[in-house]
């Protein structure tokens, strides 16, 4: 698996630091592709490509019912500055998914879920 190495000390590496230095996150490896989960919902899902870079997603069912969406960074990673551009935007990200949580749905059950697995 390529992204453990990036994750490691190659262009991911960004990605680890962050998860490491924020407690509402969590990495977990899934074959070809990397989840990283803030309060039990997938804030970003990183994908390997056949092309030697990454796919970044957020599922965008996030910004339902929010009027200010926040314009997200390209979705290829193909350098560390590439990841540290959706770092940027990750405050963001999780305030939106903290208004869906409230508003869409209640996710307090998946978060003591999160909780207790730390």
């Amino acid at each position: 698996m390529r992204a453990l190495k990036d994750l490691e000390s190659g262009m991911l590496a960004p990605l680890t630091e962050e998860v490491r230095s924020d407690h509402t996150l969590c990495l977990e490896l899934r074959g070809s592709y990397v989840d990283v989960y803030y309060r039990g919902g997938c804030l970003m899902k990183v994908e390997e490509n056949s092309d030697n870079f990454y796919l970044v997603e957020f599922n965008e069912k996030y910004f339902k019912r929010i009027d200010n969406i926040v314009k997200l960074p390209e979705r290829e990673i193909r350098k560390k500055d590439d990841i540290v551009k959706w770092l940027n935007v990750s405050s963001c990200l999780k305030r939106t998914m903290d208004h869906y949580f409230v508003t869409v749905v209640e996710k307090g059950e998946r978060e003591i879920d999160r909780l207790l697995c730390l």
